[in-house]
C-alpha cells in the first residue's frame, strides 16, 4: 500500500514536470511578445486562470477580461495536444492518460470561463456594451451583434404585430 502511493506520488510529480516542459515554451512564447507581462510557471497559469474561473463564475457583474491568461491557456492547451498526438504508441500508459485528463480538466475550465462570460453578456448585452474596458475585442463584437439580434427580431415579432392590430 505504502509502495502504491509512494509511486503515485513519484508518477504525479513526473507529470507535473513533463507538463511544466511542455507548457515552459508556449508561456515563454507569450510572454517574449508581451514585454508587461512576467514569466509565469505552468502551476501559477493553471492557478490564475482557475482563480479567474471561480471569480467570474460567482461575481454577480462581468469582470474585467484576462486576454494574456487566456492566450497563455490556448498555447499551453495546444502544446499539449501536440506532445498528446505525437506520442500515439503510449495511449494506455498511466502518465499519457493522466496528461490527458489534465489537458481535458484546461480545457473544460477555458471554455467554461468562456461560456460564463458569454452568458453574462447575453443576459445584460445593453449595459456591457457601453463598458468596453471589461470586454475584449471578440466579446464586444459578439456582445454588439447579439444586441442588433435581439433587438430585430422584438421589432420583427412584436412591433409588426402591434402595428397589425392597431389598423384592424
Amino acid at each position: 500500500m505504502i509502495s502504491d502511493l509512494h509511486m503515485y506520488t513519484n508518477l504525479t510529480s513526473s507529470i507535473n514536470n513533463d507538463i511544466n516542459d511542455i507548457a515552459q515554451s508556449s508561456i515563454n512564447n507569450v510572454d517574449e511578445q508581451d514585454d508587461e507581462d512576467e514569466l509565469m510557471t505552468p502551476q501559477e497559469l493553471i492557478s490564475r486562470l482557475e482563480r479567474a474561473w471561480l471569480n467570474e463564475k460567482y461575481s454577480p457583474v462581468l469582470l474585467s477580461h484576462e486576454t494574456e491568461l487566456i492566450m497563455a491557456t490556448f498555447e499551453l492547451l495546444d502544446d499539449i495536444e501536440k506532445r498528446l498526438k505525437s506520442n500515439d504508441t503510449n495511449k494506455l500508459t498511466f502518465r499519457w492518460l493522466m496528461h490527458q485528463t489534465e489537458y481535458n480538466r484546461l480545457y473544460y475550465i477555458l471554455c467554461s470561463y468562456i461560456r460564463i462570460r458569454c452568458q453574462k453578456l447575453e443576459d445584460y448585452s445593453s449595459a456591457y456594451v457601453h463598458e468596453q474596458e471589461k470586454l475584449s475585442t471578440e466579446e464586444y463584437v459578439y456582445a454588439q451583434t447579439y444586441l442588433n439580434n435581439v433587438k430585430a427580431h422584438l421589432r420583427k415579432s412584436v412591433l409588426n404585430e402591434l402595428k397589425s392590430e392597431q389598423t384592424n
